[in-house]
C-alpha cells in the first residue's frame, strides 16, 4: 500500500524530538508494507513568519498527494489546521482517509474547528491513542465505533526504552548509587504537573529523596526559582532535555517515575518508564488509568493534589514490593510493544 504522509510536526536536525512519534509510526508502517511515497510535513519548529511560510508550503504538498495516482491512502497526523483543504480535496477523492488525532485537535476556539469535525465524518479511519480518547470522540461526535481505533501513539520501541542495571546507569549520569531517586522527565510547562511535583517534594524533606528533573519549557525558570525558595536545591539534579535514545538511562537510573499531569490523550512517557522497568505514580486521569494499576505498578493519585501525591511517594519508599512493582511495570509495557501494535495498525490500513 502506497501513501501520502501529511504532518505539521515532523523531527529536524535541529529539532529532533519535534514529532517524533510521526516519523516512528511512518518508519513501523513501512516495515509492515504501508509505504510512504510522498509526504508533506513541517520540520521542526517554526514561528512567526517562518511559521506562516511553513503552512504555505504544507498545503502546497497536500495538493500534490492528493494529485499522485500512484497513492492509495492519505494519512494525517494533527488534522486541525489542514482540515479545510482536506475536506475539499477528500470530496474529489477516491484515496483513503486516515487522520491519527492526537489531542490538541479539541480546540473549539479554533478557527478550524468546524471544518475539523466535518472531516472527522468524511474519513475512513480515526485512529487514537487511547481508549478514553475513543470514548471521548463517540460522545462529542457520534462517530460509530468501529470507525476508530486505537493505537497507542507508536507504541514502545524496546530497543529504546529497555530496563538498565540501575547502578551503571546512575554511573553514567553521575548519580550516587544509594539515593532514592524520583524522576520527572516531561516538558516544564503547567499541565504537566511541575508545581504538584514540587510541592510534593517539599513535603517529603525528612526523607533522604532526590528529585531528578529531565527536560526544558516555558516554565523551567519558575521550577528552579520555586525549587530555590524552599531551600531544596541540594535535593534537586536538573538535565535539558535528552533525545529518545538516551532516555532509558534516566529512567532506568530512577526508582520511580512520577507523571503529575493535568491531562495526556495517553501519556506515551509513562509507559516508556514501564518499559524500563520503573513503577509509576501518576495523575488519576481516564488516559494513565488505563495503564497504571494502583498498588501493582505504581500508584495513582487526585490530579494537582500535592498531598496526596507526596503520601504515595512516601508509601512507595517505604515499600518492601519495589521488585514486584518492576516486574509487574515490565509486563504492563510489554502490551505496548511497537512492532506488535504497529503490525496491527497496518494490517488494519490494509483493510480499508
Amino acid at each position: 500500500m502506497k501513501v501520502g504522509l501529511i504532518s505539521n510536526m515532523y523531527p529536524s536536525e535541529k529539532s529532533p524530538v519535534f514529532g517524533v512519534f510521526v516519523q516512528n509510526t511512518e518508519k513501523l508502517l513501512s516495515e509492515n508494507g504501508i509505504k510512504t511515497i510522498s509526504k508533506s510535513v513541517i520540520y521542526g519548529k517554526k514561528k512567526g513568519f517562518s511559521k506562516l511560510l511553513a503552512y504555505i508550503s504544507l498545503y502546497f504538498g497536500i495538493l500534490k498527494i492528493y494529485f499522485n495516482e500512484k497513492i492509495d491512502l492519505v494519512y494525517v497526523h494533527f488534522p486541525l489546521q489542514t482540515s479545510p483543504l482536506l475536506l475539499i480535496l477528500n470530496k474529489f477523492s477516491n484515496k483513503k482517509l486516515v487522520l491519527n488525532i492526537h489531542g490538541s485537535e479539541l480546540n473549539e476556539s479554533s478557527f478550524f474547528y468546524s471544518y475539523f469535525k466535518k472531516l472527522l465524518h468524511q474519513s475512513d479511519l480515526l485512529v487514537v491513542p487511547s481508549k478514553a480518547y475513543k470514548q471521548k470522540l463517540i460522545e462529542l461526535f457520534i462517530i460509530k465505533e468501529e470507525k476508530i481505533y486505537v493505537y497507542p501513539s507508536g507504541g514502545v520501541d524496546t530497543s529504546v526504552f529497555y530496563q538498565l542495571n540501575k547502578a551503571d546507569a546512575r554511573k553514567k549520569i553521575v548519580l550516587k548509587e544509594d539515593d532514592f531517586i524520583c524522576a520527572y522527565i516531561s516538558s516544564i510547562i503547567k499541565n504537566k504537573g511541575w508545581k504538584t511535583f514540587v510541592n510534593a517534594a517539599n513535603l517529603l524533606k525528612h526523607l533522604n529523596i532526590k528529585f531528578l528533573v529531565v527536560g526544558n519549557g516555558s516554565d523551567e525558570n519558575l521550577m528552579k526559582n520555586k525549587v530555590k525558595e524552599m531551600n531544596m536545591e541540594s535535593s534537586f539534579i536538573f538535565f535539558d532535555k535528552q533525545v529518545q535514545t538516551e532516555l532509558a538511562k534516566y529512567f532506568s537510573a530512577s526508582d520511580v517515575f512520577i507523571f503529575p499531569t493535568q491531562k495526556e490523550s495517553l501519556g506515551l512517557v509513562g509507559v516508556e518508564a514501564l518499559s524500563c522497568g520503573v513503577p509509576v505514580i501518576a495523575s488519576n486521569i481516564e488516559a494513565t488509568s488505563e495503564y497504571i494499576k494502583d498498588g501493582v505498578n505504581g500508584y495513582l493519585f487526585e490530579k494537582n493534589n500535592a498531598n496526596i501525591l507526596a503520601k504515595k511517594i512516601d508509601k512507595f519508599y517505604h515499600s518492601s514490593e519495589k521488585e514486584n512493582f518492576s516486574s509487574q511495570a515490565l509486563k504492563t509495557a510489554a502490551k505496548f510493544d511497537s512492532k506488535n501494535c504497529s503490525f496491527a495498525l497496518a494490517k488494519k490500513l490494509k483493510e480499508l
